[in-house]
């Protein structure tokens, strides 16, 4: 029988090829047009699409993205999504935001972000990595990440 090397017939292969797809990647849009087969439990909401389309920073935003989908798919498998056992497991760097600025109505509006379903949530948790900041939201029922805004600090 013929070997076809194209063929992926194994989960090395697999995972060959799909690091070779990632490293493919050079421009931001490209995370969103290829987000369903990079992320299991990320999801990018709608307004990322065009942050992703200005903000540079493509290959920083997308580890940063696949490192928080590989944390959830090991080590979030029940409960409450806890920043600081993701800030123990990987190198992430995820807070809360602070009570000034989730008191102040005016900040707080700024970090509500819409779902894919059209529903409005208060995406508190960021990540920081240098000028970048990801504000998300965690689902606990669906053990999923809501990435609601990629792109520089938001006031504070």
């Amino acid at each position: 029988k013929e070997k076809n090397e194209r063929h992926i017939d194994t989960e090395e292969k697999y995972h060959l090829f799909k690091k070779q797809k990632i490293q493919d990647i050079t421009k931001g849009i490209e995370i969103w047009e290829r987000r369903s087969k990079l992320f299991k439990r990320v999801e990018l909401c709608p307004e990322v699409e065009t942050q992703l389309k200005s903000v540079g920073y493509t290959g920083q935003i997308l580890e940063k993205l696949l490192i928080l989908d590989e944390y959830c798919q090991t080590n979030w498998l029940a409960g409450s999504f806890s920043h600081k056992d993701a800030n123990q497991q990987v190198a992430l760097n995820i807070s809360l935001e602070s009570p000034s600025v989730m008191n102040d109505p005016k900040k707080k509006r700024m970090r509500m972000f819409k779902l894919p379903n059209g529903k409005t949530e208060c995406f508190e948790f960021h990540i920081k990595t240098g000028d970048l900041r990801f504000h998300f939201f965690s689902d606990n029922s669906s053990l999923k990440i809501y990435i609601g805004y990629i792109g520089a600090h938001l006031p504070i």
